[in-house]
């Protein structure tokens, strides 16, 4: 049909031979067993006739949305928000000790993924039946981090031997059928009680961030019912460098599961959604901390402490003041590269008279003990930053009085010299 241009795609197709002929297709995807189960045009497929396990189908897709769709939704009831993997979807069947793995779009990758499959036997019971759905991708345990989706098929098929340490995993977020029953008209609150309890007390499962050696995990979940944390959530997920999410999905917690139909139940919102809200700042660094967690490690700062000019400082400033921490949004290589450039001393806290000339200590009174500095830089040592926030909010934490929400790193301004545009006053 696609060389023919009929400008008809298999929805019209099947619509034409018989009314119920998509919605059949759609849970068997087998287009040899609709035309002839279906030749009687009166027949009518029975209520509840829908997946079965082993036998390929599509899943359920999320619509993308705007802020107008996300306001709608918070309206209609309970949401539940997820963050959205950079991975492969994957539809798990397992019947005994067999398992069957399957694409959003029904390609039988069984053999691509066999290295997760003594685990996924192991999360759910040997003599479980039953379908999962979720999302395949690999973890880096040395850096701690999901990699990108790129490598997820090398990881898979061990084409490449650098590949031998790093491994596959499984995140799942629903679960279809269970001991020969589909549960597709269940809402997505019960779905996932009995994905709980069928995973309860199983070792080789996790909830997300709570290993750093995983191999089975379930999503984690947030119920929210306001604009404000929704955004909050989506910045998060964004520009976490640690766990590469995509967005963030919601789903209303009375969703059925409707298989290859995009539905308004379920939707997914990106980065893009974020443009227009926040602020961009150029930024000097003033300070930098040994980075915790994945960042961490490291004998060089991946935390950078950013400053602003004092006020009448003119085009050539010498005096700064505290103005945020920022951690997120370099790779490990841009990090590695940039501290290259960054010449750095030691912060002695201990010594007052060694503390950096060139920062206003006098109006930095409130200092946290986590926001104190392991290292200083001179301003013709250091780098500016371009700096994206939510909002700049007042702060009596930094010396500027003010700081920005949320920020994350959009660049290293590496063409310009030190000499920051951004001040108090702006």
């Amino acid at each position: 049909m696609k060389e023919l241009k009929l400008g008809a795609g298999e929805t019209v197709a099947l619509n034409v031979y018989h009314r119920d002929a998509k919605d059949y297709y759609d849970c068997c995807t087998d287009l040899a067993k609709v035309i002839k189960d279906l030749q009687d045009k009166d027949y009518r497929v029975p209520k509840g006739e829908n997946i079965k396990i082993m036998t390929p189908f599509k899943p359920m897709l999320a619509l993308k949305c705007n802020e107008e769709d996300l306001r709608k939704a918070l309206r209609k009831g309970k949401v539940y928000v997820e963050n959205k993997l950079d991975g492969e979807r994957l539809l798990v069947h397992k019947k005994g000790s067999e398992i069957k793995m399957f694409t959003r779009n029904v390609t039988d990758y069984t053999d691509m993924y066999k290295d997760i499959q003594p685990y996924i036997k192991q999360a759910v019971g040997e003599g479980t039946e039953c379908v999962l759905d979720g999302e395949i991708v690999a973890w880096d345990p040395e850096k701690k981090i999901y990699t990108e989706f790129g490598t997820l098929k090398h990881i898979g098929k061990r084409i490449d031997g650098d590949d031998e340490y790093r491994w596959l995993v499984y995140v799942i977020f629903d679960i279809l059928w269970l001991h020969g029953e589909s549960l597709l008209g269940y809402e997505f609150e019960d779905r996932r009680k009995k994905l709980l309890d069928l995973c309860k007390g199983k070792k080789q499962v996790t909830f997300q961030g709570l290993s750093e050696a995983p191999r089975i995990e379930i999503s984690n979940i947030e119920l929210l019912d306001n604009m404000a944390d929704v955004k909050k959530k989506l910045f998060h997920a964004c520009f976490d460098q640690t766990m590469k999410y995509e967005g963030i999905m919601m789903k209303q917690a009375n969703s059925q599961y409707i298989v290859n139909e995009r539905k308004d139940k379920w939707m997914k919102l990106k980065p893009d959604m974020l443009v227009g809200h926040g602020d961009d700042l150029d930024l000097i660094v003033v300070g930098g901390y040994y980075g915790k967690g994945s960042r961490g490690g490291k004998a060089y700062p991946t935390e950078y402490l950013c400053g602003v000019p004092v006020k009448g400082e003119g085009q050539k400033p010498k005096m700064f003041h505290t103005f945020c921490k920022v951690g997120t949004g370099l790779s490990v290589d841009e990090n590695e590269v940039m501290n290259q450039r960054i010449k750095w001393h030691e912060w002695n806290w201990d010594d007052p008279d060694s503390h950096p000339p060139h920062i206003m200590m006098s109006d930095w009174k409130n200092v946290k003990k986590d926001d104190k500095p392991h290292f200083w830089c001179e301003p013709v040592d250091s780098v500016i930053l371009q700096v994206h926030g939510f909002e700049i909010t007042a702060a009596d934490t930094m010396s500027a009085g003010i700081t920005v929400r949320f920020p994350t790193i959009e660049r290293w301004r590496c063409e310009i010299r030190p000499n920051p545009i951004a001040s108090p006053a702006s």
